[in-house]
């Protein structure tokens, strides 16, 4: 990967969010490779490749970010930019349009999130979602819908509860059985009327 190319200490006063950025420069050469190790003692924090943010949640005391890089070109040097700053609490509001819905009907859901940079559904709906929308059509067939919107080194998730009433049971057609001695007679009038009216 390369060799330790600096270490840079981030003391935390007040326990925050944080959220560090790493780049190469490019001068006077870019670097061959670039990572950045997040570190707190000897636990491992987390890491960026080649550039990127990573955020993480700090509690008081004493951060290190390690950097390991493999410099080129004739000077055999580089630099490298860092920006750590205080990431934003994530928040987030999920509603429905209604608490109820009939069976095979459908309620919008809304959601919101502010400080994300990516939603993801589950439970009644899946998959990847904008960070604000609203949605016009959601399944029916569960009533429970999941958002959880994440930024680096953070997640917030909420859920809603539709309850879908059940469908009306069908129903039954009148009648009911038969006596056997009325079917005999009923089998005894079409015996008659074929014979009396023969084709």
């Amino acid at each position: 990967m390369g060799q330790l190319f600096s270490v840079r200490k981030i003391s935390v006063v007040t326990p925050t969010n944080y959220a560090v950025t790493v780049g190469d420069v490019g001068f006077p050469a870019p670097f061959q490779n670039l990572a950045a190790i997040v570190t707190r003692g000897t636990s491992r924090v987390g890491s960026i490749y080649g550039g990127g943010t990573f955020g993480f949640p700090a509690v008081t005391g004493d951060y290190y970010v390690n950097f390991l890089a493999q410099p080129t070109g004739t000077d055999q040097a580089g630099t490298y930019s860092m920006l750590v700053t205080t990431a934003p609490t994530p928040t987030l509001t999920f509603t429905s349009s209604a608490s109820s819905v009939a069976s095979g009907g459908t309620v919008t859901l809304k959601w919101n999130g502010a400080n994300v940079t990516s939603c993801t559904a589950s439970n009644g709906w899946t998959g990847s979602k904008n960070v604000s929308i609203r949605s016009p059509r959601c399944s029916y067939r569960s009533n429970d819908f999941r958002t959880e919107l994440r930024r680096p080194g953070r997640t917030v998730a909420n859920s809603v509860t539709v309850n879908v009433d059940a469908p009306p049971a069908p129903s039954k057609g009148g009648g009911g059985a038969i006596r056997p001695e009325l079917l005999v007679v009923l089998l005894s009038l079409v015996v008659l009327r074929r014979r009396s009216f023969p084709c």
